[in-house]
């Protein structure tokens, strides 16, 4: 999948926030003054106007981080489908829909899950 300059700026932007969420529990694990570890949450969310290429963004960054567990997408019911067609452009993606059978869901590298799920 070829990315424009949008897309790149939204995937640099999100892995500066994803690695100045590690810098930060790294330096709150370390600290000498800590009794315990503390882990610190750090999110983004993407919002704009229609066709700037979020969902492929977000695509390219679950592409990404697929080796380092499964990854969940939450969105409203009516945009499964278009998540799942997105996904479905990347090579070597195991992508499933959220049901009642949980059983699968261990093996894929993307799980699709609506809000009514």
């Amino acid at each position: 999948v070829k990315l424009g300059r949008r897309q790149l700026k939204m995937i640099h932007l999100i892995e500066n926030i994803w690695k100045a969420n590690a810098n930060m529990n790294s330096l709150n694990s370390d600290s000498a003054t800590s009794t315990r570890s503390r882990e610190t949450s750090v999110a983004a969310t993407l919002g704009g106007a229609l066709s700037l290429g979020k969902t492929v963004a977000v695509c390219s960054l679950v592409w990404k981080k697929r080796k380092t567990g499964p990854q969940l997408i939450l969105c409203s019911p009516c945009m499964v489908l278009r998540w799942k067609h997105e996904l479905s452009r990347y090579d070597d993606f195991n992508v499933n829909v959220a049901s009642r059978d949980f059983r699968s869901y261990h093996s894929c590298d993307v799980l699709l899950c609506d809000y009514a799920a």
